[in-house]
């Protein structure tokens, strides 16, 4: 049986304006929320996230809280206020040798910067789950790839003893993943060092890009600081011709590695810019996850998208398909 059955929801920081949402979310099954908070929430809205948080938390839900677009390395988002205010420590194209719109996790002042973050958002908010979505390295077209900066060079010359190639040797490949695991699980240790009761969500793409830095799951599933694992549908893979049916197989097999190595699951899909006339197709992904016992489903975002830049065809439609699903299962 699926434990919690969420939205994302953002945007929100007066607790009477979050009140008729929450209420209105109960009234479709909902029963979990995604807090996603930028940066720049967090630097203006911060006694606001606190309160909204506070008062989902008195009323019943579970919280889950998304680093949406810290850094431009968690999931794709709003402009992150570290990469305004740092020129240097982004990531670096390796072919075209260009600084790209993401912080370089390799590089000690963002660590810093953004475990200082965690630290605070974890010691204020009575959150149950950080969850890290589509953490990674910038996944670029044609031959190119990140990241390349002066930081993972050097870093690379200490490990392996010569310069850091172009091409994307099995020794990069290798260097990049090792470094990106490191970084999942010191920025999940610090979560956890600020308060002790939270828990860590890892959220990545179903089928995964070794350009991410993460070309399978098979270490993924060994973290041991990351509690859940959860699985980012798009709307490519709900869209697809037989979409459930393409992805059952590939979903199956990555739930019972989840289950193996015992992490609870959570299922991310996206409710947003789904066509009209399409809106059963991710009713269909909600049942599969069900059927499959995902401990959690979130779909993004709240009420479809509605009134915004990403809304779907029909919001309205899918977001009362959403609740009848929700109170279903």
């Amino acid at each position: 049986m699926v434990r919690d059955k969420g939205v994302a929801y953002y945007g929100v920081f007066s607790v009477d304006e979050a009140v008729i949402d929450y209420w209105d979310m109960l009234d479709h099954g909902v029963n979990a929320i995604l807090y996603a908070i930028s940066e720049f929430d967090f630097y203006f809205w911060r006694s606001g996230i606190i309160k909204v948080i506070e008062r989902a938390k008195e009323m019943g839900f579970k919280v889950y809280l998304s680093l949406w677009g810290w850094g431009g390395i968690f999931g794709e988002g709003p402009p992150s206020m570290y990469l305004q205010d740092h020129v240097k420590g982004r990531q670096v194209s390796a072919i075209r040798d260009k600084p790209l719109c993401a912080a370089c996790f390799n590089c000690e002042e963002f660590k810093n910067y953004l475990i200082a973050s965690l630290k605070a958002l974890s010691e204020e908010n009575d959150v149950d789950y950080f969850l890290l979505q589509g953490v990674g390295y910038k996944v670029l077209g044609d031959k190119d790839w990140s990241c390349r900066c002066e930081c993972c060079r050097t870093l690379f010359k200490e490990e392996y003893g010569y310069e850091m190639p172009k091409e994307l040797t099995a020794d990069v490949m290798s260097f990049r993943k090792t470094k990106l695991i490191e970084f999942i699980k010191e920025i999940s240790r610090a979560i956890k060092v600020a308060d002790s009761k939270k828990r860590v969500a890892l959220c990545l793409p179903l089928e995964l890009d070794v350009k991410l830095g993460i070309g399978d799951w098979s270490e993924v599933v060994t973290i041991n600081e990351v509690d859940m694992l959860g699985i980012n549908l798009c709307r490519e893979h709900i869209l697809y011709e037989g979409g459930v049916e393409r992805i059952n197989t590939l979903v199956k097999s990555l739930k019972s590695k989840f289950d193996e190595k015992r992490k609870e699951s959570v299922m991310l899909i996206q409710g947003f810019r789904i066509p009209k006339g399409r809106e059963r197709e991710v009713v269909r992904v909600i049942k599969l996850s069900s059927a499959m016992s995902f401990t959690s489903i979130i779909l993004w975002p709240y009420r479809a998208g509605e009134n915004s830049s990403i809304e779907s065809g029909d919001p309205e439609k899918l977001w009362y398909l959403i609740g009848k699903t929700y109170r279903e299962i």
